[in-house]
């Protein structure tokens, strides 16, 4: 099993960014990076739970409940939304 698909792994979110609402779509402004990123509603919640410091098992059962899809296939899911949070700059593994 890849290391962060592990139901117990943690992740962290740069203190430095900003998220704000525009247009009823979060936006997250990395203005270090002059970048910009827009969150869809999984997205926000997963983003939430990373915030909340939840393990990846518990953002797949948060996901697969409030969206009716496997533990799985959310666990994978939410892994590939945080490994492109990773590899853009924004978050890393705790």
């Amino acid at each position: 099993m890849n290391d962060n698909l592990k139901p117990s792994v943690r992740f962290t979110l740069r203190a430095d960014l900003v998220v704000e609402e525009v247009d009823d779509e979060i936006v997250v402004l990395d203005l270090e990076g002059n970048q910009y990123f827009g969150l869809n509603e999984v997205g926000w919640m997963i983003w939430q739970a990373i915030e909340e410091e939840k393990s990846l098992g518990e953002i797949a059962e948060m996901v697969a409940g409030e969206f009716e899809v496997e533990e799985e296939r959310a666990r994978e899911d939410a892994a590939a939304f945080v490994g492109q949070l990773i590899e853009a700059g924004l978050a890393e593994r705790a």
